[in-house]
């Protein structure tokens, strides 16, 4: 955003790692964004999000509770239904059109529950990285409508093994960020230099 801060994003699996995350940001009073995985989800079904209900109503920063990488449209709406504020769909590893059509479809139904929502275009963390295209990009959001979109510029999810440093292109970031008008998000940053995060967040990431 104009003040140059980007919002964290926590994946949350247990009820531990939820009162640490709280308490942590309740300390910085920093907002965040607390995720949950397709898989997580399924896995702990409704009674984590009612947790993480609970905490985002008794603390005084801002609470997001996020669906990642949603994979399904049938998976977003009852991430809405079980009382999520923001979804993801990736459908980046689709053919474009079809990306475009379910991430409109996702739209539709989020937006009118007053619900966000994030798209993904290229690859992010596979085996030979397809880069976020800026024209590609522009095209996408006008014929979506989504709140945010997350950029492939070299990240991969998880820690990366110590023979491996990420390599980020610095420059797609920027050209994103000045053909862009909504907040860009980067994923796969835990094992990525701090100096480097920073640097992204001064290039338009915003989570």
């Amino acid at each position: 955003d104009e003040k140059g801060f980007a919002v964290p994003a926590f994946n949350i699996g247990s009820d531990q790692l939820l009162k640490a995350v709280m308490q942590q940001v309740k300390e910085m009073k920093s907002p965040v964004i607390l995720e949950m995985s397709p898989d997580e989800f399924n896995f702990v079904e409704n009674s984590l999000i009612q947790s993480m209900i609970y905490e985002a109503s008794k603390t005084d920063v801002p609470v997001v509770i996020h669906l990642d990488h949603g994979d399904k449209y049938e998976t977003v709406v009852r991430a809405i239904q079980a009382g999520f504020t923001s979804v993801m769909i990736d459908a980046s590893k689709l053919p474009y059109e079809e990306n475009i059509a379910i991430t409109q479809k996702v739209c539709e139904v989020a937006h009118l529950a007053n619900v966000s929502v994030e798209s993904e275009l290229g690859t992010i963390g596979t085996t030979g990285i397809i880069y976020t295209d800026p024209d590609q990009a522009k095209d996408f959001v006008e014929k979506t409508g989504i709140d945010t979109l997350a950029v492939a510029i070299g990240t991969a999810h998880g820690i990366y093994p110590s023979d491996m440093k990420p390599e980020l292109r610095l420059d797609i970031l920027q050209t994103l960020k000045d053909t862009l008008d909504i907040p860009l998000v980067l994923h796969g940053t835990s094992g990525v230099p701090d100096a480097t995060v920073t640097e992204c967040v001064n290039r338009g990431i915003c989570k």
